[in-house]
């Protein structure tokens, strides 16, 4: 429509001092419709510039490293902010790729790079936070109704 009107619409006869009578103002007006445009063109071209995966989510060390998993049991836990907090301050740490905490049953399911940190520093996160936690020896089993 901006195209249209600037440059492809009959041009009514302008009364003297109305702002379609300076000749500054159309140009201004194709100059502006020219720099939105090629704006416009720039960003909707953007994505196919930079490629797939060059976002921040794509794991920069692709296989590199070897990832480790364990399931530790977390004490002292009695409502959902404490587990919240537990897997925040597990995420924050350095290595720990990735950390689920439930508070029934009360496990830590962590993920992490053991050439970044060691189990025992992820055993000292939980207990610094106020929760002290032990890992499991098997993965832990769902108890099966009695009955």
């Amino acid at each position: 429509f901006a195209w249209y009107t600037v440059y492809f619409k009959p041009q009514k006869a302008c009364a003297p001092g109305e702002a379609c009578e300076l000749p500054a103002n159309q140009k201004r007006n194709k100059i502006l419709l020219w720099v939105v445009t090629l704006l416009v063109i720039g960003l909707l071209g953007f994505p196919y510039l930079i490629g797939p995966g060059s976002g921040a989510a794509v794991a920069s060390t692709a296989g590199s490293a070897r990832v480790e998993k364990v399931t530790l049991k977390v004490s002292g836990m009695t409502c959902s902010s404490c587990a919240l907090g537990v897997e925040g301050s597990l995420k924050a740490t350095e290595g720990v790729l990735n950390a689920k905490v439930t508070l029934d049953p009360p496990y830590a399911v962590v993920e992490y790079d053991p050439q970044k940190v060691t189990l025992e520093e992820l055993l000292a996160v939980t207990r610094k936070i106020g929760y002290p936690s032990e890992p499991l020896k098997s993965a832990p089993e769902k108890q099966k109704p009695q009955g």
